[in-house]
């Protein structure tokens, strides 16, 4: 909110006092010198030192242009719950407006001056703003169309198995899942390719399936709110397909033989993107963070390596892709060509 208001000062004809003071702003007009200060409200609720910068600054700039200086103070609280100490100031200040950062909103008491240099309702319409923007930044989890519709066709799938071979055991034997659609190396260089895509939405049993579907739940509702349904959908089979190709040539490369299953490529590839665009975005909030991503991916990666039965190979070229279309999608949210 505060480079939000400075912003606004700026375009209508603020300028700073030096760099080094960011939130003293003041302009020039044809009657006097309007002047803005910007504070927290935690640096202290005395009004001394508020006085002080204004009568400081007031001085230097009525020297300066020769003309009556008026001032604002302007104070962010962390919420619009006024205590003693803020009513204090609002008896000695008679120039002071409070900012609340959690509701975006303007708080102009009855003693306060109730119009400044004309900004009040330009103000208002900012604060509106990133009110809004913060509420959508600070949602949490929530399921959407398109990650949803792949967990449930993840989830169908598994009992289209078990009902088209009449068996609850069908989905924990190879030949059978190889046969539905999983993938060996042997099956797709003889012209299976469509198992590149329907063997990651097959699972090996029921803790397969729930472990997958928990984490893409969380990650990949997440990605989908920030980039987009359409662009998600796409992305996630890429994620898919490159997991499955390097996982190909990885058990290969070691002279075995694997049927291979499950979305841990494409679930890998929406965690490396979604840790891409919260480090370039700057983004960060308690439930979710590069650090706790990070932490997760290193864990994974120590536990498949350590462990057998885990399909490293699409774990990793997954991931990479992530980190990839992550990248590219960050850029072109900086030029403007995704939304």
């Amino acid at each position: 909110m505060w480079n939000h208001i400075t912003d606004l000062l700026i375009r209508k004809g603020y300028e700073r006092i030096n760099q080094e003071t960011e939130g003293i702003l003041f302009r020039e007009s044809e009657e006097c010198v309007y002047m803005v200060t910007l504070s927290y409200s935690e640096q202290g609720e005395d009004e001394k030192p508020y006085l002080s910068i204004e009568r400081k600054m007031e001085f230097a700039l009525a020297t300066r242009f020769a003309k009556k200086v008026s001032c604002l103070h302007l104070v962010f609280t962390n919420d619009g719950m006024f205590d003693d100490a803020r009513q204090h100031l609002l008896e000695h200040l008679p120039n002071i407006w409070f900012v609340a950062q959690d509701t975006g909103r303007l708080y102009i008491f009855e003693r306060q001056i109730n119009e400044f240099d004309g900004i009040k309702d330009e103000l208002e319409q900012v604060l509106k703003h990133c009110a809004e923007h913060l509420k959508n930044k600070k949602i949490g989890f929530r399921f959407t169309p398109v990650n949803t519709a792949i967990i449930i066709l993840n989830v169908c799938v598994m009992f289209l198995v078990m009902l088209v071979n009449r068996d609850f055991l069908a989905v924990y034997d190879s030949d059978i899942m190889l046969s539905m659609g999983a993938m060996s190396y042997s099956t797709v260089m003889d012209g299976a390719w469509y198992q590149l895509v329907t063997s990651f939405f097959l699972h090996f049993g029921f803790s397969h399936l729930l472990n997958n579907m928990i984490l893409l739940a969380y990650t990949g509702c997440e990605l989908e709110r920030r980039i987009g349904s359409i662009t998600y959908l796409f992305v996630y089979m890429i994620f898919g397909i490159a997991g499955n190709v390097v996982s190909l040539f990885w058990h290969h490369g070691m002279g075995k033989y694997v049927v291979s299953a499950g979305a841990s490529g494409a679930i890998y590839g929406v965690i490396g993107a979604l840790l891409v665009l919260l480090i370039m975005q700057q983004i960060k909030t308690p439930d979710l963070s590069p650090r706790r991503i990070v932490a997760m991916i290193i864990i994974s990666i120590y536990h498949g390596l350590t462990s057998t039965g885990v399909d490293n190979g699409a774990h990793i070229g997954g991931l990479v892709a992530g980190l990839v279309v992550g990248f590219l999608l960050s850029k072109i949210s900086q030029y403007g060509k995704l939304e």
